[in-house]
């Protein structure tokens, strides 16, 4: 169960390096290296192919595969529908 985690966590705050957070909205949260990891490994198997071209030349299938991608790369930016010229 993560409640008894929980708990600790405020002991811990203290005695942590601060981590990165990211901004939604009004709120921080911090994304922790576990959490990205689980994050960046969406199954795309399912998605609908509707090709993407992103801002580093390279092309993605479908939205699900760009996400993943930029999970990784967070700089990474759709330039525009279709397949990268």
């Amino acid at each position: 169960m993560l409640l008894p985690q929980l708990c600790w966590l405020p002991l811990l705050a203290g005695l942590l390096p601060p981590a990165p957070a990211q901004k939604f909205s009004a709120l921080t949260f911090l994304r922790v290296d576990q959490d990205k990891d689980r994050d960046c490994s969406l199954d795309c198997a399912g998605s609908p192919q509707k090709p993407l071209c992103a801002s580093d030349g390279r092309t993605f299938l479908s939205r699900c595969e760009f996400q993943r991608a930029k999970c990784k790369d967070p700089q990474l930016e759709i330039a525009y529908r279709g397949n990268c010229k």
